[in-house]
């Protein structure tokens, strides 16, 4: 019943956490389902560029850090849109670390592996030592349960990460380094937000490292057609928001409830901002 409350909660939230002015452009703070029904641009590119360059053979890939600077002003250009010019990011750690920074941002309200399939998939590691061909299944069906857009996003920055690890001779970064690189930046708690100390950051990093070790057997049925991947009119229209009357409608509903609630309402992202001093 639990899982089955978060993966209806995750759904209801895509369509009532939008917020209009956060929506225009913003492309840095969305999750993998916002951005029209395709890949992510912001994976998609960042992923497709390290491929170019050959980043695979770096050592230290993912693991050593790129200019602050540089890592701001690339999330600021991709925050507005499509990178149109890398020649400006020749360090690749700039882009490793920019590809991390977009999953962390995100992964206390969106993560890229949802909230609904967190427990259960945190489940599988013991299951799949004792039985690799139970437990690939096992994880295989819950990637079924995935929206395609998060299904093709997370696909294809699983496979890149092993490809990456099938260089490991030339990078030194294994599998296991990579899932810890990556596990608590595309997957965390539904209670983390909450309570840090539910952050099982040893069970996220051993799924983690299974789904990098097992990209061919979990995705095996992945492609990416180029009608997944966004053009640049497509992300100049996704950039403004498209409301339609129903939706107005709920929303001033929504506000005038909330409005005659004797209980002042506070966004529950807020409530663990050191900052956020809760109405009276």
């Amino acid at each position: 019943m639990t899982r089955y409350l978060l993966k209806i909660a995750y759904f209801f939230t895509k369509l009532t956490q939008i917020d209009i002015s956060e929506m225009y452009r913003n492309f840095f703070t969305r999750s993998a389902d916002q951005f029209g029904g395709k890949i992510s641009f912001i994976i998609h590119d960042i992923i497709t560029q390290l491929q170019k360059v050959g980043a695979e053979k770096n050592e230290g890939i993912f693991r050593l850090s790129g200019s602050k600077q540089k890592i701001q002003e690339l999330c600021l250009e991709l925050n507005d849109g499509r990178v149109t010019d890398w020649s400006k990011y020749p360090d690749n750690n700039v882009l490793c670390d920019t590809l991390k920074k977009y999953f962390r941002d995100n992964s206390e309200r969106n993560p890229l592996i949802p909230f609904f399939i967190y427990d259960p998939l945190i489940m599988i590691p013991p299951l799949y030592q004792a039985d690799a061909d139970v437990g690939l299944t096992k994880i295989k069906g819950l990637m079924k349960e995935l929206s395609r857009p998060t299904y093709i996003s997370l696909a294809f920055l699983i496979k890149y990460l092993n490809f990456v690890a099938n260089n490991k001779e030339s990078n030194k970064m294994d599998a296991l380094n990579l899932a810890r690189m990556f596990g608590p930046n595309i997957m965390c708690s539904p209670m983390a937000h909450e309570n840090p100390l539910m952050a099982n950051h040893e069970a996220q990093n051993n799924i983690t490292q299974i789904l990098i070790e097992r990209a061919d057997d979990i995705f095996d049925d992945f492609y990416l057609t180029p009608d997944d991947i966004l053009t640049d009119e497509e992300i100049e229209k996704i950039s403004h928001v498209q409301v339609n009357e129903g939706d107005i409608v709920d929303s001033m509903n929504l506000r005038e409830l909330r409005f005659k609630s004797l209980i002042p309402y506070v966004p529950g992202y807020l409530i663990n901002d050191p900052n956020f001093v809760r109405p009276l």
